[in-house]
C-alpha cells in the first residue's frame, strides 16, 4: 500500500477560515470534543467561533459534492461553521481525524475496520465511530475503448491509475489487481479521480479505477467525452466476495453512462461518515436528526444521498451513541 500524508486538501466548500488559534483546547483528541460538545452547539446559525472540518475526497467524485451539502446543512443547524475539504480519502481521512486536522470523515468499510483494529496501513488503533452509512460504493475499472480490455491479461503493459495515494479507491484498485494477477505487469499511475478522467480523456492513460457512487461525476464527464469500456466483473465477482467479506456484488445499471448499453457486475463497498468515539452525544445527535430530516435538501447535492435511508445502519464499526439514537428517532 503506497500512502502519502502530505498530499494539500486543496479546495473548500466554505470560504470561512478558522484562526491560528484553531480549536487548541482539543489538543491531539481530535473533533466534536470537549469544546464543540459544548453547550449550545445545537443551537444553529453557525454563529459561533468553532470551524469544523469534514473531510471528503476528491472533487472528481461523489463525498465532495455531498460533503458540501452537508457542511452547509450542518452550519445552518449548529452552532459552528462546517467546511467540506477536498482530501486524498478514506485513509488520508483517517489520520486527519487522528491528529485531529479534521472533525468528521468519510470513509470505507474496510479502511475503518483496519483503523480500529490498528491494521495496516495504520500503525494503532484509532478511536472512531460510525454516524451513518452513505451509499453502495461501485468499483469502475474504466478504459478507452481502444484499449481492448476484455480480460485481466489485456491490462499488461497498460497506463493503469489506481486513484490518489491515501484513498478508499486505491485500496480496491490494488485488491482488484492484486486478484486479477496484473498488478506487476502495468504501468501504475496514481492520479486522483479528476485527474486521472481528464488524463484519458487527453490520451494519456488507458484504464483508471473508481470507487464511487453511480454515476460518478467524472466518469460521466468522461464517457461523454470519450468512448469507454466498463469492465465486467462477472467472472471473478463470486470469488473476490467470498475472499473479501467487505465487498459485495453490486450492478451499475445499463444506460448509466453514455454508451453503455449493458449492465456492469463489479464489487461494492459501503461508506460512511465517521467521527472520534468521544464526541460529544447530544451535538452528534443534532448532526445525524439534522442530516435525515433534510434529505430532499441534500438529495440536490447528490443523488446519490437516495440511497442514505436504505444504507443508513450499514456500517463496519460500532455507531456512535448519539448516532444511533438519531438513527432509531427516525425510524432507521
Amino acid at each position: 500500500m503506497i500512502v502519502n500524508d502530505s498530499l494539500p486538501r486543496k479546495h473548500s466548500y466554505n470560504t470561512a477560515q478558522p484562526s491560528a488559534k484553531r480549536r487548541k483546547v482539543l489538543a491531539a483528541t481530535g473533533a466534536l470534543v470537549s469544546s464543540i460538545g459544548l453547550a449550545g452547539c445545537s443551537g444553529g446559525g453557525g454563529s459561533s467561533n468553532e470551524f469544523l472540518t469534514l473531510a471528503t475526497g476528491s472533487t472528481g467524485g461523489t463525498w465532495f459534492p455531498i460533503g458540501g451539502a452537508l457542511a452547509d446543512l450542518w452550519t445552518d443547524e449548529l452552532d459552528a461553521t462546517f467546511t467540506a475539504e477536498s482530501t486524498g480519502g478514506a485513509i488520508e481521512n483517517v489520520r486527519l481525524l487522528e491528529d485531529g486536522s479534521a472533525d468528521i470523515g468519510m470513509v470505507f468499510s474496510n479502511t475503518a475496520v483496519q483503523a480500529v483494529n490498528g491494521e495496516d496501513p495504520f500503525d494503532g488503533a484509532v478511536d472512531v465511530q460510525a454516524l451513518f452509512g452513505m451509499f453502495s460504493a461501485h468499483t469502475h475499472m474504466v478504459s478507452l475503448a481502444g484499449a481492448g480490455v476484455e480480460s485481466p491479461e489485456d491490462l499488461e503493459g497498460l497506463r493503469v491509475s489506481v486513484g490518489q495515494p491515501g484513498s478508499g479507491t486505491g485500496q480496491i484498485a490494488e485488491l482488484v489487481l492484486e486478484f486479477l494477477g496484473v498488478r506487476d505487469s502495468i504501468e501504475e499511475r496514481q492520479l486522483d479521480l479528476q485527474e486521472q478522467a481528464n488524463a484519458m480523456r487527453n490520451g494519456q492513460l488507458d484504464v483508471g479505477f473508481w470507487s464511487n457512487s453511480i454515476p460518478s461525476p467524472s466518469v460521466q464527464e468522461l464517457a461523454t467525452n470519450r468512448e469507454v469500456s466498463f469492465y465486467d466483473f462477472s467472472d471473478e465477482i463470486e470469488d473476490m466476495t467470498s475472499q473479501n467479506d467487505f465487498l459485495t456484488q453490486a450492478e451499475i445499471p445499463a444506460e448509466t453512462y453514455s454508451g453503455q448499453t449493458d449492465p456492469v457486475v463489479n464489487p461494492g463497498i459501503s461508506n460512511f461518515v465517521f467521527a472520534p468515539s468521544n464526541a460529544d452525544e447530544d451535538t452528534i445527535y443534532t448532526m445525524v436528526n439534522a442530516t435525515f430530516s433534510n434529505l430532499d435538501r441534500l438529495e440536490a447535492a447528490n443523488e446519490a444521498v437516495g440511497e442514505f435511508e436504505s444504507t443508513a445502519r450499514s456500517v463496519s464499526i460500532e455507531l456512535h451513541p448519539g448516532a444511533d439514537r438519531a438513527l432509531s428517532d427516525n425510524d432507521l
